[in-house]
Formats: C-alpha cells, sequence, structure tokens
C-alpha cells in the first residue's frame, strides 16, 4: 500500500525517460513548422516587393469604391479617377494602394483641380455604421497655391485648373475642426498629408511671390484643434533656404501658435522682391535660427519670438553711421509684440573680426577700431524711438 500511493502521488516517476523525448521531439517540429512558415511569408513578401518594384499593379475594380468615398457629404465637385494601383512605397510605407491621375469636376463638367496620385485609408469605425469614408487622405505631387490676401487672410488653392479650387481644401480643413460626428463621412476624417508638392507662395499686401518646391505637409485631428507641419525649401532669386514650421490651431480661441526653424536664409535677398522688404537690404548674411510666432485666424501678429545667429557676410549700418562692413558673427535674440508695436532686442552682438572698424563722419572723420558690439535695448516703431539699455 505504501508503495502504490509513493508511485500515485508522482505519476513521472519511472516515465520520465519515456516522456521527455517525445515533448522534444514534439517542440521541434513546431518550431520548424514556425521557421518554415516565417521563411516562407519572408521569401514572399521579398518577391512581392520585388515584383512591385518593377511597376506598379492594377486594382481598376476598386476604382468606383474610392470615387465614392471621396465623394460623400459632397455636393459643389465631383471626384474622378483614371486608375487604382498597388505599389511598393519604400520600407517604411511597404504597399500603397493609390488612386492615378485624379480629378475634382464642378457640375458644370470643368476642371477644378488634378493630382497626379492619392492614397487613402478608410475609416473601420465608418464601415461598421455601412458608411464607405477615409480616415486618411495623401496627396502625392501635387501643385498648390497658398495664397495672403490683402486684408491679411490665408487661402490654398490647387495651381491648375479652370475654376476655383478652394472649397477642396475648405471641406477639409473644416473637417479636421469640428468635432469628430459619425454622422457625416467627413467628420471620420483625422489626418491629412501632401508630400512632394510643388508649393507658388503668394503675398498680396507685399505683391510679391516666390517658389517652394518639394514641399510637405501634415495636419491631423486634436482634441484641441489642429496639429500641422510644414517643410520646403524655398527657392528665391537661385538661393535655396531650408523651412520648417510646426504648429497649432487652437480651436476656441481661434489663434495659431507657429515655430519655424530656417537655416541659409540670406534677408537681403528678399529685399529685392518688394518694397517692403527694402530694410532686408542691410543684412547680406546667411542666417539660421528659430521663430516663434502667435497670431489670429485673421493674420492679426499677437508675438513674434526670434533667436536668430549667422556670418561671413556683410551688415548695412543706418545713419548716423551709413557704412557697409564686413560680418564674422551676428547673434540676435529679442522678440515682437504686435498690439504695442514694440520690438524688443534681449542681446545683438556683431562680430566685425580681428580687423574691424567704423567710421565716423564728418566733423570727426575717423575711423575707428571695433572688433565687436553688444547691446540691447527695444524700438518703438509707432514713435520711431530707439532705448538703448546697453552698449559695449
Amino acid at each position: 500500500m505504501l508503495r502504490i500511493a509513493a508511485h500515485c502521488g508522482n505519476p513521472w516517476i519511472g516515465s520520465r525517460k519515456r516522456i521527455n523525448p517525445l515533448i522534444r521531439r514534439t517542440f521541434r517540429t513546431l518550431l520548424w513548422l514556425l521557421a518554415t512558415i516565417g521563411a516562407g511569408a519572408a521569401i514572399l513578401f521579398v518577391v512581392a516587393a520585388w515584383r512591385l518594384s518593377q511597376g506598379p499593379i492594377s486594382l481598376a475594380f476598386l476604382s468606383p469604391y474610392i470615387e465614392d468615398a471621396l465623394n460623400t457629404d459632397n455636393q459643389s465637385f465631383g471626384i474622378r479617377l483614371d486608375d487604382t494601383i498597388l505599389t511598393w512605397a519604400g520600407w517604411e510605407r511597404t504597399l500603397d494602394i493609390r488612386a492615378v491621375n485624379v480629378r475634382a469636376l464642378g457640375a458644370d463638367g470643368s476642371l477644378i483641380a488634378t493630382v497626379p496620385e492619392l492614397s487613402l485609408a478608410l475609416s473601420a469605425r465608418a464601415m461598421m455604421r455601412g458608411m464607405l469614408t477615409p480616415k486618411s487622405i495623401v496627396l502625392f505631387r501635387p501643385r498648390i497655391r497658398l495664397l495672403r490676401e490683402r486684408d491679411g487672410h490665408f487661402a490654398m488653392t490647387f495651381a491648375a485648373g479652370e475654376a476655383p479650387s478652394g472649397a477642396i481644401f475648405d471641406r477639409i480643413f473644416v473637417g479636421l475642426l469640428a468635432p469628430p460626428d459619425p454622422d457625416h463621412a467627413i467628420g471620420y476624417l483625422a489626418q491629412f498629408t501632401i508630400v512632394d508638392a510643388d508649393l507658388i507662395i503668394e503675398d498680396q499686401s507685399l505683391e510679391t511671390s516666390w517658389m517652394a518646391p518639394s514641399a510637405q505637409m501634415s495636419l491631423r485631428r486634436d482634441p484641441l484643434g489642429v496639429k500641422g507641419e510644414v517643410s520646403f525649401d524655398l527657392d528665391v532669386e537661385d538661393q535655396k533656404a531650408q523651412v520648417t514650421v510646426v504648429g497649432d490651431y487652437l480651436a476656441r480661441d481661434r489663434r495659431i501658435d507657429l515655430g519655424v526653424d530656417f537655416n541659409r536664409v540670406i534677408p537681403a535677398v528678399f529685399s529685392r522682391l518688394s518694397p517692403q522688404f527694402e530694410p532686408l537690404r542691410a543684412l547680406d548674411v546667411p542666417l539660421e535660427g528659430t521663430l516663434t510666432v502667435s497670431m489670429t485666424i485673421d493674420g492679426a501678429v499677437e508675438m513674434v519670438g526670434f533667436d536668430v545667429t549667422g556670418g561671413g557676410g556683410q551688415v548695412v549700418l543706418p545713419k548716423p553711421l551709413p557704412q557697409t562692413r564686413e560680418v564674422t558673427r551676428f547673434d540676435i535674440k529679442g522678440r515682437f509684440e504686435g498690439e504695442g508695436q514694440r520690438l524688443q532686442i534681449d542681446n545683438l552682438f556683431v562680430d566685425f573680426g580681428k580687423k574691424g572698424n567704423l567710421y565716423l563722419p564728418a566733423p570727426t572723420d575717423h575711423r575707428m577700431p571695433v572688433r565687436s558690439v553688444r547691446a540691447n535695448g527695444e524700438y518703438l516703431l509707432g514713435d520711431g524711438r530707439l532705448n538703448l539699455k546697453r552698449a559695449v
């Protein structure tokens, strides 16, 4: 009885050598099966990537469904496309379903806008309610015009078209700004992206325009409004400057907060674009730095903060010391307050180099050695008054 109880209390005694090999064979078989499936999937993925790298695959049967998704909740224009393709979009996006030669047509058949390629992701929540509507939209290589009107308002349109196209962007922006609405298709839109756009920037107040090729833009819905990022190379008179803008639109306050990073910007180049840019002629120096901007949706600037550095150029000094001087370094930090038209300079530093000098005109008529200048103060634009607090 004692031997039986002991044996029943531990069923593995006496059978360990018989069971363990079975477990090991099962485990090895399972590993082999998983490895085979993984290797097969990897081979299929590589073959598919190679096949798609040779050219896209047509999925024309999806075109009517994509047109339906883009035309939902819209009466002022209709979307048409030539084909739908499956393409290899790189290792970050991998496979991508795109609509080709997308056109927006007015009620009279006039061409409002055209986009070479468009990609969209459908909302699963909307499909569960029987709606076919995009959650995100990506435009590839469109030509876009960003316009600042004389009254300060901004407008975005497509550059090519026979009729005004602002309604398209208005619909997208309104959809991103509005609270999510499950009863309307545009209420499911969460992100809008533009890739490699030819951007034309026009300012009616300054009566000037410039090109920004290969521009990137991304807007996404946020509980407080919309978050966005724009990056482009600004091309002005064969001078290219890199600019990145990150911003928030706060719907409740109707205010835009922006952060702007830039480099290789030469202000003097912009002075030739418009008479209002003439003061920039004084800074023929490559600059880089950061701007922070707060403005209302109507275009009224509340505050601009700046932290800028540069060197290896020339500055034109104003009266009473009018002259042009080489500078090896230029730093300026401060802010502009729109309401009081007040320019606050927290730090200004100019290095003229070891042989730097300033010419003091008649009656002094003397060239004074000056290696550098450091100062701070404020300039009141309304009164034209400079308050210099410190100068070294």
